[in-house]
């Protein structure tokens, strides 16, 4: 008698459900699984590129997500073409091509809606309990999860209503073990949350709104959309006077506002936070109208920054200084403007309504296909998501923060255009 395990064949499938599931579940807390995660299935992409294996005929939607995807480093390499090569500014932009490669593997091999719902619900619960940790044991002001705290109160919040419209597909769709589901989905809600407000990263929390709309609009049956406007509009009101770090940090911001309005601060006085971000956005407008056509440019932006504060035009604290330096002016729109222009503004643009119009797309395959309307979802959550994080903070921010955006768009796209691909019309 043979005692040895049965042989067990691991197909692509198994490794793109496996890498993906890996790297929901460590996106905020656990970077460096999502890295590994995302190097298996870039080689896996580049494997089928190499191959020649890709069929993409003309018209199909994923050409749009692949172009929409292209834009923004493209107009990089542009720009530094122009004005200077800086190559540490490229990193992040290149992320976005390399996700097109994850996009490529999830869609030749596939992916199910179970395996990025359950991990959404296992990374928003893991950072749930690492800032937790951060807070309680170590005392910390603001949890980080072991990268910068605004990505990680972000992310961390995106999570949360990832794993909230889990919840609600799983309800509508699936019909086993929908108790269990309800009661991890929202434990790993609940997690998100408070990962989000223990980070402190009050800038994200103006997104909250937007999100619950698109999860409100996902619903299909209208007494359920009654019942979650209701709900968004008690909770809300309740959740500032009930957390004190919310309350605390959302006071502060206002009252941070209105002392920079009324004081009007010359370029030697010392900035709050949002009173740098306020001065960050002059600054950056001053230099666009400056400079309209390809902006002051990448490479030489921090150097022109340092001449006008030597020269008295600006206040020091928009570069920041030590760990608190800045490389952005916080606000994606501006720093593009100031630093690209409209040529660069343009393929920023162009990102935003190419990917929105290939998950809009995807929800009419949705109609037909509910895996596929899950991932158009997830897509469109994720962008807004996004997209409101970037009107304080940057997209290509930080190393992390940047795989966490491409990760989840590479996922949510490579999902719908695997499942689109099995309706009617396009089989």
């Amino acid at each position: 008698m043979s005692f040895l395990p049965m042989q067990v064949k691991i197909t692509p499938a198994m490794v793109i459900h496996g890498a993906v599931f890996l790297g929901l579940a460590g996106l905020v807390a656990l970077p460096g699984v999502t890295a590994t995660a995302s190097m298996i299935m870039i080689l896996a992409g580049l494997l089928l590129v190499c191959r020649r294996s890709i069929r993409l005929p003309h018209g199909d939607q994923a050409n749009r997500w692949i172009l929409a995807m292209s834009l923004l480093p493209m107009a990089y390499l542009v720009n530094m073409a122009w004005f200077g090569w800086e190559w540490p500014k490229l990193e992040n932009p290149s992320k976005m091509l390399l996700a097109i490669l994850i996009f490529l593997a999830i869609r030749e091999w596939g992916l199910s809606s179970r395996t990025a719902i359950l991990g959404c619900f296992v990374g928003a619960i893991i950072a749930g309990i690492v800032s937790a940790y951060q807070s309680i044991v170590l005392d910390l002001a603001q949890a980080h999860g072991y990268m910068w705290h605004i990505p990680f109160g972000n992310f961390s919040l995106l999570l949360a209503f990832l794993s909230l419209l889990g919840v609600l597909y799983t309800l509508e769709h699936r019909g086993r073990h929908k108790g269990l589901i309800l009661a991890i989905g929202l434990m790993a809600t609940v997690a998100g949350l408070m990962a989000s407000a223990a980070s402190g990263a009050r800038g994200g929390w103006i997104a909250i709104p937007i999100l619950g709309l698109i999860l409100v609009t996902s619903l299909s049956h209208v007494r359920f959309k009654f019942y979650a406007v209701l709900v968004i509009i008690i909770s809300l009101p309740l959740i500032y006077q009930s957390t004190p770090i919310v309350k605390q940090r959302v006071d502060l911001a206002t009252h941070e506002i209105m002392h920079h309005l009324q004081n009007k601060p010359d370029n030697a006085t010392s900035l709050s936070s949002l009173g740098t971000r306020l001065e960050m956005w002059r600054y950056g407008m001053n230099v666009f109208v400056q400079h309209p056509v390809m902006g002051v440019g990448i490479a030489t932006f921090e150097e022109q920054a340092r001449q006008d504060i030597e020269q008295g035009l600006t206040n020091p604290g928009i570069l920041g200084q030590g760990s608190m330096r800045h490389h952005h002016l916080h606000n994606d729109a501006i720093t593009i403007l100031a630093r690209m222009g409209l040529v660069g503004f343009l393929a920023w643009v162009m990102f935003w309504i190419l990917s929105w119009s290939f998950f809009t797309h995807g929800l009419r395959a949705g109609k037909q296909h509910h895996e596929a309307s899950f991932f158009s979802w997830m897509g469109l959550l994720t962008l807004s998501g996004i997209f409101m994080f970037s009107l304080s903070d940057s997209m290509l921010g930080t190393s992390a923060g940047t795989l966490c955006f491409v990760f989840l768009l590479a996922t949510a796209a490579g999902g719908l255009s695997y499942h689109a691909r099995k309706t009617p019309e396009n089989s």
